[in-house]
């Protein structure tokens, strides 16, 4: 695909040459082949940058980086401000937006995710409809089974999820959508035609500082900018707060020192 198409939705600056054709993007450069993209994601244990060279020397043509310091004449630089979201909506780019030509409903929440799915699959079959399903147990592309690592998968293995499903004739997809996944922007340029809040409760506490960041994360979720409809659970804390337009309830519940009692703009 070429550099421009998958760029394209993202606010960037480009150094170097931008004719080029792009056979896949990685954020692993021991992954990296001829004619790459190598995206540079820092994560807990390592950063995407102190590898740019070795992505280099194995081919790639293309680095995307948020260190506007960094240069070589020997590839085309692409400058973001967020590669987290540059990662997932470039994936999305290069599988040609396969989420825009199906139903998309993602399920949120610390408990019943796998169960809700299922039951939407269900329904929807008995409906006639094809369905494809993404989560804890796995990837299910109308009834062929593939096997899942994470609740929510790479940015680059979800598209190319979607992107089969699309092809195979996937009318509606349900997935479930981790907080880690919120967290790291996994689904950044992809808006959701539903999204259900099914609960919120403790848990993943090694990974959040607190219950509160925890909480404020799912909440990030459900605005205009990622769902259509909402559909919620007003007997959860979590869900009243949303509905309500009312963070106190949750910063009161946490100990939280909150400013501002809206976390919702009009827009939203």
């Amino acid at each position: 695909m070429k550099l421009l198409d998958i760029v394209n939705g993202m606010e960037y600056k480009i150094i170097g040459k931008i004719e080029l054709d792009i056979v896949t993007i990685e954020i692993d450069s021991r992954k990296v082949d001829k004619n790459t993209m190598f995206i540079c994601l820092e994560g807990e244990n390592f950063d995407g940058n102190d590898f740019i060279f070795d992505a280099i020397r194995s081919g790639a043509s293309v680095i995307v980086t948020e260190n506007e310091n960094f240069r070589c004449k020997d590839v085309t630089v692409v400058y973001v401000k967020d590669t987290r979201k540059a990662y997932s909506l470039f994936c999305n780019n290069f599988f040609e937006n396969p989420d825009k030509k199906m139903k998309m409903i993602a399920v949120v929440g610390t408990n019943g995710k796998t169960t809700t799915t299922y039951i939407l699959q269900s329904v929807l079959l008995k409906a006639n409809k094809k369905v494809g399903v993404i989560g804890t147990l796995g990837i299910d592309i109308y009834g062929q089974k593939i096997d899942n690592s994470f609740t929510t998968p790479d940015c680059f293995e979800l598209n190319k999820y979607l992107y089969q499903m699309q092809k195979k004739g996937v009318e509606y997809v349900v997935m479930e959508l981790s907080a880690h996944a919120i967290f790291y922007n996994k689904t950044y340029g992809i808006v959701f035609d539903y999204a259900i809040l099914t609960n919120f409760s403790e848990d993943h506490l090694d990974f959040f500082e607190d219950m509160y960041s925890y909480c404020m994360t799912k909440l990030s979720f459900f605005n205009s900018d990622n769902v259509i409809v909402s559909i919620i659970n007003a007997d959860d804390l979590l869900g009243k707060a949303i509905l309500t337009n009312n963070i106190k309830l949750i910063s009161n519940k946490y100990d939280k020192k909150e400013g501002s009692t809206r976390f919702f703009s009009e827009k939203n």
